[in-house]
């Protein structure tokens, strides 16, 4: 959530941008903004994640963390960063159906995916599974939310197309 916070605003051009190329239909423009974008975010999450990993250890020994607890940690420490990349490379999905003000998908997909959460995490907690387990579920209901984001973006705009060639380097 705090990496949100170096988004400055670029989620927010994304939105102005794919609207504006969406209602001129410049689907050439379209494609090469989003796929800029897109591959911007997962070099930017891969590049945060790598770190992350890399310096696992480092972090995880800031914490104090008891010894009987510390290789669970890593695994849940771990888990943390693959959620971070799921929810930070997709972003930009959102910003597409936000563009086309189908807002109503992300409301009623958010919905679905926090109740689906909440019966999942309880679940896990009554099982005994504990703070991996309600990783685990994170993971779970992060991935969900954003195949739905992916597949209604798609849906919404047929002639999104997502590769290297639609790359633009202005």
């Amino acid at each position: 959530g705090m990496f949100g916070l170096l988004d400055l605003s670029l989620s927010s051009s994304f939105i102005i941008f794919i609207s504006r190329f969406y209602i001129k239909k410049d689907f050439v423009n379209l494609n090469k903004y989003f796929n800029t974008g897109f591959f911007f975010y997962i070099i930017f999450s891969l590049f945060i994640v790598l770190i992350g990993f890399l310096f696992s250890k480092p972090l995880l020994s800031l914490l104090n963390i008891p010894e009987d607890l510390y290789d669970k940690s890593v695994i849940i420490y771990h888990i943390g960063l693959l959620i971070f990349f799921i929810s930070s490379s997709f972003t930009i999905f959102i910003s597409v159906l936000i563009a086309l003000q189908k807002m109503y998908i992300t409301s009623a997909s958010g919905i679905f995916i926090n109740t689906l959460n909440a019966i999942l995490t309880i679940s896990i907690l009554i099982m005994g599974y504990g703070l991996e387990g309600m990783m685990w579920v994170q993971l779970v209901t992060i991935s969900i939310g954003t195949i739905v984001n992916i597949y209604y973006s798609l849906i919404s705009i047929p002639e999104l197309k997502i590769g290297l060639s639609h790359l633009s380097k202005e």
